[in-house]
């Protein structure tokens, strides 16, 4: 596994981590998903196991969690609206750059 800082369209930041399959003909690339409030730390043992049956994982976290560079406060305010327009888009061309022939 390897961590990656991305950085999302808006300039909010988290780390990102890349577990690539050992596989000589890797299935495709996941970008795991994670629940709204939950830390990546917790899909660690779901994105091994995803990489052990032949997928390249990207698992990350969503904004307000451990290594996000926002929290949330007063004066803060995103919702899984900006997920959607500002991370997840960061997240998928990672594993176009980084997995670019896969699927």
């Amino acid at each position: 596994m390897e961590e990656v800082k991305v950085v999302s369209h808006d300039g909010a930041s988290s780390i990102a981590e890349i577990f690539r399959s050992s596989c000589e003909n890797p299935k495709g690339v996941i970008v795991c998903l994670p629940a709204m409030g939950v830390p990546r730390k917790l899909y660690r043992p779901f994105a091994q196991k995803l990489s052990e049956a032949g997928f390249h994982v990207i698992n990350f976290e969503l904004r307000g969690i451990d290594s996000s560079s926002i929290r949330p406060g007063r004066n803060v305010d995103f919702g899984y609206a900006h997920f959607l327009k500002y991370d997840l888009p960061a997240y998928v061309e990672l594993a176009g750059s980084t997995f670019d022939a896969l699927p």
